[in-house]
């Protein structure tokens, strides 16, 4: 495995995986918000050709009352990434570092004290080993932790929600678990492969939210595959899948539970494919299929071809993010920012950036059951 892709695929999931409660940006939604900061972080990425993944500082703050004393307390993480790397937290009055990636953020009160609690993953170490904590007011309630692991963590409700990436130079595999409130496991679910998990609503109606996981596996051989599983929050079996091999070009899939778009009361699913593509001057650039899929038709088809609402193909680098009701319908829309280099490019860099002197912007949004245009927005940079 490449230190720049475990780096994406790390960076990627935090920032997809944060909740609302963790960053000061007001949107509708949490979707909204991690999409935003995904938005904001590739645009300063791909505008910056001195831009290094393995040189970067990440920021997080957000405020809460988490002492009970009416007054908002800080929570902060501080990532920098340079020749090592390292990790400053501080909840309240209490700080701590970690020779590693580790993120906190709050999650549902899950002692019943009337506070949130505070999620601490230290993702990966450097000679320290990978834990899951949750804290509260009164302090430490439970952790778990693995040695030459990396762990991967979100919120679910009450629960936690574990993506467990065992590493090895040719084989990597991941082990999804469900952590109740008291820290005992109640689902767990393994492939072959690098994967994470990220939450569903119940869409096999046995009142357990269901698990969305992605498989993204970086082969020597070239060959990158990118597996969607819809999973049983309660037993961890398959609901179904969604599977693509392609030779050489995919760079990554991405796949996000997003609102309801469709209007049956269940979030639905956005995947993004991103591939890298080759020209006959040797010119390279990143091309996106984007796919809607209703998450409740995926229970009655168990394909996710099947439970497709609809798809669009850019022939540039785009991102597709949730947004409010466009068209005064009562569900959710999807806008699409569409980035064109003005220039060919004979570099790709991973993991969804082009090194350019500059680009053109289109922006489109979409009704959200149906791919409907609703409008489109162009800005020219000379």
């Amino acid at each position: 495995m490449k230190v720049k892709f475990i780096l994406g695929v790390v960076l990627a999931t935090i920032i997809l995986a944060i909740p609302a409660s963790a960053t000061s940006i007001q949107t509708s939604n949490a979707i909204d918000q991690q999409i935003l900061l995904f938005n904001t972080m590739v645009s300063k990425v791909a505008n910056n050709s001195n831009t290094n993944l393995t040189e970067m500082n990440i920021n997080l703050d957000f405020y809460l009352d988490i002492n009970g004393d009416g007054k908002d307390d800080v929570v902060s993480t501080k990532i920098k990434i340079n020749n090592s790397i390292e990790s400053k937290i501080k909840i309240g009055n209490i700080s701590f570092s970690y020779a590693g990636i580790a993120i906190a953020y709050p999650i549902d009160d899950i002692n019943n004290d009337g506070l949130k609690d505070i999620l601490v993953n230290k993702m990966f170490g450097i000679n320290e080993p990978s834990e899951i904590a949750i804290f509260s007011k009164e302090g430490f309630l439970w952790n778990y932790s693995k040695e030459q692991s990396l762990l991967l963590a979100v919120p679910d409700g009450k629960d936690v929600l574990v993506s467990q990436i065992t590493m090895s130079f040719m084989h990597p595999s991941t082990q999804v678990i469900k952590f109740n409130g008291k820290g005992n496991k109640t689902m767990e679910f393994e492939m072959s492969g690098l994967g994470y998990a990220l939450p569903m609503d119940d869409i096999n109606s046995d009142d357990i939210n269901d698990v969305l996981v992605t498989k993204i596996v970086d082969n020597p051989d070239g060959y990158s595959i990118s597996g969607i599983y819809a999973i049983d929050g309660k037993i961890g079996e398959e609901i179904s899948k969604y599977l693509e091999v392609s030779e050489k070009d995919v760079v990554t899939t991405i796949a996000q539970v997003i609102n309801d778009l469709d209007g049956d009361g269940v979030k639905d699913i956005m995947i993004q494919t991103i591939k890298q593509n080759k020209g006959k001057d040797n010119s390279t650039n990143l091309s996106v299929l984007l796919k809607v899929v209703s998450s409740k038709k995926l229970v009655k088809s168990q394909k996710f071809d099947d439970a497709l609402l609809w798809e669009k193909e850019y022939e540039n680098f785009a991102i597709a993010t949730i947004t409010n009701d466009a068209n005064g319908d009562g569900l959710s829309d999807i806008l699409v920012s569409t980035y064109k280099p003005k220039y060919p490019s004979t570099e790709i860099v991973y993991p969804m950036q082009t090194r350019q002197q500059a680009f053109d912007y289109e922006f489109d949004i979409f009704r959200g059951y149906d791919g409907k245009l609703l409008s489109h927005f162009e800005f020219n940079v000379k």
